[in-house]
């Protein structure tokens, strides 16, 4: 998977915002972009939320968004188990007993949680490796 960067969401946040306000309406290349401007017409600004390094439980969903399989809808990112800087908060305890390998991961932090009460990214790429 090509992963856009901070900028390519940011951007397309940024056009969401605008079209909620003008009524005018844009569809995206991928699903990470499509999300972003989806929280932009949803009036989530994603102008200054950080790049963080994060780590989760299994490998990356094949187009970056997860899924809440109880309701079968789309998460706003890619849930994480835990971002690197607050290891101790760590979701995801019956997929890390099944054995899924633990994946590091990076992406701008969605200001939002997953169904779970996890943390959410909008991925920019892998992160460095699990020590």
């Amino acid at each position: 998977m090509t992963y856009p960067t901070e900028k390519q969401i940011k951007k397309a946040n940024k056009y969401g915002i605008q079209d909620a306000k003008s009524g005018d309406w844009s569809s995206w290349w991928n699903k990470i972009l499509g999300v972003a401007y989806d929280l932009g017409q949803a009036g989530i600004d994603l102008s200054d939320q950080p790049v963080v390094n994060a780590h989760r439980w299994g490998q990356t969903p094949d187009e970056g968004i997860s899924i809440n399989h109880a309701e079968n809808t789309a998460e706003k990112g890619c849930s994480c188990a835990f971002l690197d800087d607050n290891p101790d908060d760590n979701y995801g305890y019956l997929t890390q007993a099944s054995g899924a390998e633990c994946v590091a991961i990076k992406g701008v932090l969605v200001p939002d949680t997953g169904s779970d009460g996890e943390p959410l990214v909008l991925l920019t790429g892998k992160g460095v490796d699990f020590d």
